[in-house]
């Protein structure tokens, strides 16, 4: 099982994303375009692991969850970076205290367990587009893009399963954990 925890976005944000999306189509960039459900804000990556091993996960969720409160995500703006000489688009997630604090809570909880996640810093985002290729530079294209003025709550955390479900690439919640309020 490919697995990660992360934070589950409203429709209403999904849909502002893929309002981006469409205004990247319209200009006739290509590149591989995160479907409307797979939207999402990555807390942690865990990767393969057997089923044996769900259960410590579901329990680092829990444990994790029990010591957050609730808060607004803020999102800033629409960028992209290189990888590999193709762009990344991204929606910017506002480094906010209770984002981060959650994030921390959550790497304690898995060292605790005794394993060593190989992280140097948290750079909240929701990937938009991957291997991006644009007729005219992003940053002009980014001029046309309506101003990001966002938020949504967070009430809870999510362990996801990423797997292909008739050949999509689909991310099933398999555990929800409620922040407390």
């Amino acid at each position: 099982m490919r697995l990660f925890i992360g934070i589950e976005l409203s429709e209403e944000i999904k849909g502002a994303f893929v309002n981006y999306q469409n205004i990247l189509k319209k200009d006739g960039s290509k590149g591989n375009y995160s479907r409307k459900e797979n939207l999402h804000l990555t807390l942690f990556f865990i990767g393969e692991v057997s089923v044996d091993e769900l259960f410590l996960w579901e329990r680092i969720l829990t444990d994790t969850a029990k010591q957050n409160t609730a808060f607004a995500l803020e999102f800033k703006g629409v960028d992209s970076f290189v990888r590999n000489k193709r762009h990344i688009v991204y929606a910017e997630v506002k480094k906010q205290k209770n984002l981060l604090f959650l994030w921390e809570t959550l790497l304690k909880e898995i060292r605790k367990r005794g394993i060593n996640p190989q992280v140097s810093d948290y750079t909240p985002h929701i990937t938009l587009v991957r291997e991006a290729e644009f007729i005219r530079s992003f940053d002009q294209i980014k001029k046309g893009f309506p101003e990001l003025k966002l938020t949504s709550v967070v009430n809870d955390i999510i362990l996801f399963e990423s797997t292909r479900v008739d050949g999509v690439l689909t991310y099933v919640p398999l555990k929800r954990a409620k922040l407390n309020s």
